[in-house]
């Protein structure tokens, strides 16, 4: 009998003292560490943006797949004139 309530003791302490832990975790406010990656990706994102706009990207090779309704010479006519060219983000 002592040692069932001895056991259960334990159990009972040990679940308390997970549930602490756990309460203390704020889901909502991310830590240090993520709120930082999440600051560097989102300057990344808008360096992107602005280099994209300003610079373009150059097009070395354009793959159109799965197209069956538009004949190739079309296809090649349109994509050929943006080949290997610096393109801005309206150009594309």
């Amino acid at each position: 009998m002592k040692k069932a309530i001895f056991l259960i003791s334990i159990l009972f302490f040990l679940s308390l003292s997970l549930n602490l832990c756990f309460a203390q975790i704020d889901e909502e406010a991310p830590t240090p560490q993520i709120q930082r990656s999440q600051d560097i990706l989102e300057k990344e994102e808008d360096l992107r943006d602005k280099i994209f706009e300003e610079q373009g990207a150059f097009i070395r090779e354009i793959q159109v797949e799965g197209v069956v309704r538009l004949p190739k010479e079309r296809i090649r006519e349109t994509i050929e004139p943006l080949k290997n060219r610096w393109l801005k983000k309206k150009e594309i």
